[in-house]
């Protein structure tokens, strides 16, 4: 803690301003990261649910043409 008492306010400020600089572009990247990772799961829940909804739907509109031109 000497070191630090012992600087001068100008350092003082200019420390506490890149630390602060440095944890702000850590928590960015991570940010990027992450959202990264939500993005592949997002995309796994459209091919897994939604794609089949629309084939299922598809059947079911090409079935129900079917059953009235039966009738």
């Amino acid at each position: 803690m000497d070191f630090i008492n012992n600087l001068a306010t100008r350092s003082k400020l200019t420390l506490m301003t890149a630390i602060a600089l440095i944890a702000l572009v850590i928590i960015g990247l991570v940010g990027i990261l992450k959202l990264s990772e939500v993005n592949k799961g997002l995309e796994t829940v459209y091919n897994d649910r939604v794609v089949p909804l629309n084939q299922l739907k598809a059947i079911a509109d090409a079935y129900a043409v079917n059953i009235v031109d039966t009738t």
